[in-house]
């Protein structure tokens, strides 16, 4: 899932953060 990681960081959002 790193894809999705990397859509992370684009939105400038951290998942592990929520």
């Amino acid at each position: 899932q790193e894809e999705f990681e990397s859509l992370c960081f684009d939105f400038g959002i951290e998942l592990d953060d929520v």
